[in-house]
């Protein structure tokens, strides 16, 4: 009677210590994997997946002094992934085969300091350790875990790496391609209020711009509206076409744009600060905000050149640009700068940007932001604004165009077939559409009184709205 009891209480003890210790490594598992490990405080992360190119990918991605001597001491063998913190001094490695300490050391052969410190624990390179299975985690302290539930972090298996931008509520993935000549392809997904045509900026700027500057940033109209809150409300909407050119001359910056059929921009400029024209080729302007990486708080001058305008704080830098204009030395006259600054990267981009160490150039592709870098810069990961659904216009609708008055006011067609004005960056009334937009929309003053109106038409009517929404 004795035994059978003694042996029904050996049971159910078994069965708790059973269910204990699966309790505890299912925690242990869960406790390890990069949803729980990294959160918003990380920022970004980024994800090895090939580890043989670790240093091109480390080389686009700014992580602590100290997670990067940890991981020069890790043997790529045993890598399947590394998870790397942007700004706190952790990473978690996923290992191609189960780890145990004999591996654990062999990951890590050479490495300072080295010391088991339990059965499943470690210290090495002023890290502690934990490792479960094939997962292995170092920290300097015990990092905050995450709370918010976020989702499975997915990724391209197929891609050579990944950054992952942690917001509070979300996580937005750029998968990184290893591509020849050094070239890495990135792939984002983005905000979608994102959006852009694709534009040729050689065919259109290298005929214009000097063979001597030392920096060249594209940016294609659309996109720009789209991405930059202050272009979005710039006069500079009532002219500029394709886009905006973005160049450094002998250490000074300039703007250069093309134009729209029929519209002046030095006149454009003048009417809205309600001037009149000096000189029809160039003016000096004050109080005009162009664009969030272009601040002139002292004024500028602009520069008429056939189709185009120059833009700078320093009046020489304007001269400049418009003498080798006239005297043929542009890109397009000199070879080898084209092809430093348009060679290697696609020809039709939204946006561009070379200098001296490195190159990029972006483009807006059905759900996706794809970006082509060569050298050490990483791509501007752009991150969806919280609670609004577009950028520096307070609007619920995705944002399809811009069509300007002044500064302060415009029209903004939405992806509802709707109208809105908005003033101040606050929407004031909507309009619903008949049907979809024919053609393109224009701001007229029909009455000629300095009234706008916006002219555009559907496949039902052609509409002429007011400022009133009449």
């Amino acid at each position: 009677m004795f035994s059978r009891v003694f042996f029904i209480i050996l049971g159910i003890v078994s069965l708790v210590w059973i269910g204990y210790v699966s309790i505890d490594i299912l925690n242990r598992g869960k406790k390890l994997s990069p949803e729980v490990t990294f959160s918003s405080a990380d920022k970004n992360v980024l994800v090895i997946h090939d580890f043989t190119k670790k240093n091109e990918l480390l080389s686009q991605f700014q992580t602590t002094t100290l997670n990067l001597e940890l991981i020069n001491q890790i043997q790529s063998t045993h890598v399947e992934a590394l998870f790397v913190s942007q700004t706190r001094n952790h990473i978690l490695l996923n290992s191609k085969k189960i780890l145990t300490i004999k591996e654990i050391s062999e990951l890590f052969n050479g490495a300072q300091g080295f010391k088991k410190s339990g059965t499943n624990s470690f210290e090495v390179e002023g890290y502690k350790g934990e490792f479960y299975k094939n997962i292995c985690y170092l920290f300097q302290q015990n990092y905050a875990k995450n709370k918010a539930d976020l989702g499975e972090l997915v990724f391209d298996k197929n891609s050579t790496g990944s950054i992952f931008n942690f917001n509070k509520t979300s996580v937005a993935v750029t998968d990184i391609y290893a591509k020849e000549n050094g070239l890495l392809l990135f792939k984002s997904d983005f905000n979608s209020t994102i959006f852009g045509n694709k534009v040729h900026d050689e065919a259109v700027f290298s005929s214009i711009i000097s063979s001597d500057i030392s920096s060249y940033e594209f940016f294609e109209t659309d996109y720009l509206r789209s991405t930059d809150a202050t272009f979005a409300t710039s006069i500079m909407n009532d002219w500029v076409k394709s886009g905006i050119v973005k160049i450094t001359l002998a250490g000074k910056t300039a703007l250069i744009t093309d134009q729209l059929d029929g519209q002046d921009p030095i006149s454009v400029l003048c009417d809205a600060l309600q001037k009149e024209p000096e000189n029809e080729e160039s003016e000096f302007f004050e109080n005009i905000p162009m664009m969030k990486s272009f601040k002139v708080p002292g004024g500028f001058f602009a520069y008429q050149m056939d189709d185009y305008v120059v833009i700078s704080a320093d009046q020489t830098t304007c001269e400049k640009i418009v003498a080798d204009y006239k005297l043929g030395k542009t890109l397009s006259q000199s070879t080898s700068k084209k092809a430093f600054i348009y060679g290697g990267l696609p020809k039709k981009v939204n946006h561009r940007l070379v200098n001296e160490k490195f190159k990029q150039a972006s483009s807006v592709s059905k759900n996706a932001l794809l970006t082509s870098s060569i050298g050490q810069s990483q791509p501007e990961i752009t991150e969806p604004s919280e609670g609004s659904s577009n950028q520096g216009v307070n609007i619920n609708d995705v944002i399809v165009k811009f069509y300007a008055i002044n500064q302060s006011r415009q029209f903004v067609l939405g992806v509802s077939k709707k109208v809105f004005f908005v003033e101040n960056g606050e929407k004031k009334w909507e309009v619903q559409l008949d049907g979809s937009m024919v053609g393109d929309g224009e701001i007229i003053d029909l009455f000629a009184n300095n009234k706008k109106q916006l002219l555009i038409a559907t496949n039902q009517k052609v509409h002429l709205i007011d400022i009133n929404g009449n």
